[in-house]
């Protein structure tokens, strides 16, 4: 009877230790906090606003500035600075700065032809081929077949015949020969093909198109439509 009565108060015993690892466990988890979007229109002017980063849209021009890096676009201009590397697109035409190995070239396509031009290397495209001259021993580049790739510390170019990848500790950027602009980053991804730009970001939830006067900017609780007018 003894051991019968001991058996149950064991039982019982971790039952109701359980019960208390139980209830401490299941203790509410508070939410994790969303980033917020603000919007505002101001005549010629419409700016979005979140936690990470903003945009600012006027008449054929677009800006997102982050902590780190701003973006430009206007017409068949882009221009991004970052602390790494700064790059100018116009048209077929690119040109890079990188702090790194002091880093500066310019890439101008001719349509048959392409040349890479700066005082550490030279790059070719004639007949089909790739030729490659280096003049800096700490840049590593490397001819694939169907590409050249210029790799530093904080940054990877690959150049191919028919567009450029540039992979940065901020962001990833493919640019196409046919002017269309694709930009990755933690915070959003762009594409942009003059006039036309398009932003998604999951954190906050915020897609925007903007088409050089015309904006639709859709969030988790908003759809609106805006048109700049002159003041």
């Amino acid at each position: 009877m003894s051991s019968l009565r001991r058996k149950f108060q064991t039982t019982l015993a971790f039952s109701v230790a359980l019960l208390i690892v139980v209830a401490f466990t299941v203790q509410p988890v508070a939410a994790s906090h969303r980033n917020s979007v603000e919007v505002s229109h101001k005549g010629d002017r419409i700016e979005v606003e979140t936690n990470d980063f903003d945009i600012d849209l006027r008449s054929d021009r677009a800006e997102i500035d982050t902590q780190d890096v701003d973006y430009e676009f206007e017409g068949n201009r882009v221009e991004i600075d970052s602390d790494d590397l700064d790059v100018e697109i116009d048209g077929s035409n690119i040109e890079v700065e990188g702090r790194e190995h002091n880093l500066d070239f310019e890439l101008r396509d001719d349509g048959d032809d392409l040349d890479v031009e700066s005082d550490d290397f030279d790059i070719e495209f004639r007949d089909g081929r790739w030729e490659v001259e280096s003049h800096d021993s700490d840049l590593e580049i490397e001819s694939h077949g169907d590409s050249v790739e210029i790799e530093g510390d904080s940054f990877d170019i690959e150049i191919f015949r028919g567009h450029v990848e540039i992979d940065s500790r901020d962001f990833e950027i493919d640019i196409g020969s046919d002017g269309e602009i694709e930009i990755e980053t933690d915070n959003f991804d762009v594409e942009y093909e003059n006039p036309t730009l398009d932003l998604e970001s999951d954190d906050p939830d915020l897609g925007l198109e903007f088409d050089g006067q015309n904006a639709d900017i859709e969030t988790d609780t908003l759809d609106i439509k805006m048109a700049l007018r002159s003041e």
